[in-house]
C-alpha cells in the first residue's frame, strides 16, 4: 500500500512518445506511475497490454490497486494514426475499424476500467485527443472521427462523474516530435512546410505537451473539468488543413479511378 498522501497514476502508451514523457513528468512531481503499453514501458510497475484487450486492461488496473490501494489519476495517451491519403469513399475499411477500435473504443475501455477507482479517490482522468478532432487533414477521416469522439467521451465523463468529485479533460496536441509523426517530420522539406504554418514556428517536444497533461491531473487543476485543452503552438488559428494535401489526395483518387499511374 502507498504512504498516505502519495499519488498513484496510470499512463497508457507509456513506452514512448507523449506517454513516456507524461510518465516522466508525473514522476518528477512525486507520483507513483504505472505504465501500460503494448511494448514494455520503462516504469515501475509496467504492464504489457493492448488497450483494445479489456481483460488485459482490467487485470493491470486490478494489479495497481492491489499494489498501492488507490489510483488518483489516469493519463490515456495511447493511440494510432492511419492516414491512407484517400477520400472517405475510397478509405480502407480495415484502417477505419482499427483506428476507431484503438483510439475511441480503447478510450472507453480504459475509462470504464479506471473510473471505479477514481470514484473512490475523487481523482482525475485525461484523454489525449488531437487538434485533428476539430481541424482535420485530407485522408484523415478515421483519425479525426476517433479523436473527436474522445473529446465527446471526456465531456460526458466530466458531466456524469463531476458530482462525485471526479474530473475529466481532454488534451489536443498539434504536431509533436514523436514516432507517430516521424514519417513526416524526418523529411526536412515537409517539416519546414509544417512549421511555416505554426505561429510558434516549430513542432512541440513531447515533454512540453506532457507538462500540460500532468497539470490536468494535479491538485493545481482542481476546478478544471470538461475542457478540451489545445496545445499546438497556435496552429489551430491558421488551420491544420493544407490545400496541397487536398489537391494531392484528389489527384491520387483520380489516378486510382482511371487506373493511371
Amino acid at each position: 500500500m502507498t504512504q498516505i498522501g502519495e499519488k498513484v497514476a496510470i499512463v497508457t502508451g507509456a513506452a514512448g512518445g507523449l506517454g513516456a514523457a507524461t510518465a516522466a513528468a508525473l514522476s518528477a512531481r512525486g507520483w507513483t506511475v504505472a505504465g501500460l503499453d503494448r511494448a514494455r514501458p520503462g516504469t515501475t510497475p509496467a504492464y504489457e497490454a493492448d488497450i483494445t484487450d479489456r481483460d488485459a486492461v482490467d487485470a493491470a488496473v486490478a494489479d495497481v490497486l492491489e499494489r498501492y490501494g488507490r489510483i488518483d489519476g489516469v493519463a490515456h495517451c495511447a493511440g494510432i494514426f492511419r492516414n491512407a491519403l484517400a477520400p472517405l469513399h475510397r478509405f480502407d475499411d480495415d484502417a477505419w475499424h482499427e483506428t476507431i477500435a484503438v483510439n475511441l473504443t480503447g478510450s472507453y475501455t480504459v475509462a470504464k476500467a479506471v473510473l471505479p477507482a477514481l470514484l473512490r479517490s475523487r481523482g482525475a482522468l485525461t484523454l489525449v485527443s488531437s487538434i485533428s478532432a476539430t481541424f482535420t487533414q485530407p485522408g484523415g477521416a478515421a483519425y479525426a472521427a476517433s479523436k473527436a469522439g474522445m473529446v465527446g467521451l471526456a465531456n460526458a465523463i466530466a458531466v456524469e462523474y463531476g458530482t462525485q468529485g471526479v474530473r475529466c479533460n481532454s488534451v489536443l496536441p498539434g504536431y509533436m516530435a514523436t514516432g507517430m509523426a516521424a514519417p513526416l517530420l524526418e523529411r526536412p522539406h515537409l517539416r519546414q512546410e509544417i512549421e511555416r504554418e505554426i505561429p510558434l514556428t516549430r513542432v512541440a517536444e513531447p515533454a512540453e505537451v506532457a507538462e500540460v497533461v500532468a497539470f490536468t491531473l494535479s491538485p493545481e487543476a482542481s476546478y478544471l473539468s470538461g475542457h478540451a485543452l489545445v496545445v499546438d503552438g497556435a496552429a489551430h488559428l491558421t488551420s491544420m488543413t493544407s490545400r496541397r494535401d487536398n489537391e494531392r489526395m484528389w489527384r491520387l483518387a483520380g489516378q486510382a479511378e482511371t487506373g493511371a499511374t
